[in-house]
């Protein structure tokens, strides 16, 4: 897992045991992946309704002994050290959506990875190892302000923003007067 810091690490149960990430994750219905997020917005700009969605947080494992310097601690062979959240949502369309995010204490020789697999005609895979995690997720953050500066008061969900835009000049310059 990228140094995002020790509540990443939690909200992902590494460190827990099998049954504590049951209790503590697993079965914790107010404890919606950023993955739900995505397939919402995925499905509201390609004008899909949802007929169902079912979120599923699954413990990754390692079969030995893993050592994690974010949680200060070894975790034990068999506990989690993460998690694989799988989300599926089903339109009413047809499309299904299903997406899967992996946070979790690396292994040695593991990599941060961003696979897509659009399944039709054609179907296409994109694979990205070693992606800059931290500082993709940083820029995007911040190239984000203007978006959030201009958009209406109140409740403003992303989907209804514009397409997310690397900016080159100062970010005053996106925002109107």
């Amino acid at each position: 897992m990228p140094v995002y810091g020790i509540a990443l690490a939690e909200v992902h149960g590494a460190g827990l045991s099998l049954e504590e990430f049951e209790e503590k994750i697993a079965s914790n219905k107010d404890l919606p992946s950023f993955m739900r997020n995505a397939n919402d917005w995925l499905c509201s700009q390609f004008g899909w309704t949802i007929k169902s969605t079912v979120q599923q947080l699954v413990p990754m494992t390692c079969d030995h002994d893993l050592h994690s310097e974010t949680l200060g601690k070894t975790i034990p062979a068999g506990h989690a050290t993460g998690m694989s959240a799988i989300v599926t949502t089903v339109t009413h369309q047809g499309p299904v959506v299903v997406t899967e995010c992996i946070g979790k204490v690396y292994a040695e020789g593991e990599v941060d990875r961003n696979d897509w697999v659009l399944r039709g005609e054609p179907e296409t895979v994109v694979n990205i190892a070693c992606p800059a995690t931290v500082e993709l997720t940083c820029a995007t953050v911040v190239n984000r302000i203007p978006d959030l500066l201009e958009a209406p008061a109140g409740y403003y969900t992303t989907e209804k923003m514009p397409v997310a835009k690397y900016r080159t000049y100062p970010l005053h310059f996106y925002v109107n007067d």
